[in-house]
């Protein structure tokens, strides 16, 4: 069995392989499509809604498991110990002249 930040490494790499390929960065002739369940998506507004979609569903707490949600329960719960000296403001609504930047 493979250690879990091997996997994870592995699959961000073959990711990033994947949108090199998407991109024409990493091939000579360019790859320009993501294939899903047989369909070949091949505009990029398209291609990243997929791939948004995607991790959106890889990264649901419904995929965790048990022991790792009663872990992250867990660790939500806990109070955080935030100290600081600085004049940051932090949490505070955004001005719409910060947006438009």
């Amino acid at each position: 069995m493979l250690p879990n930040n091997f996997v994870g490494e592995h699959l961000l790499w073959k990711l990033w392989n994947m949108m090199g390929k998407i991109s024409g960065k990493k091939s000579l002739s360019g790859i320009y499509h993501l294939s899903v369940n047989g369909q070949d998506i091949t505009s990029i507004p398209d291609i990243t809604s997929t791939l948004a979609h995607t991790f959106s569903d890889d990264s649901s707490s419904e995929n965790f498991t048990d022991k790792f949600n009663s872990h992250r329960r867990s660790a939500e719960n806990q109070n955080l110990k935030f100290e600081s000296h600085n004049m940051e403001t932090y949490n505070t609504l955004f001005k719409l002249e910060e947006l438009m930047c």
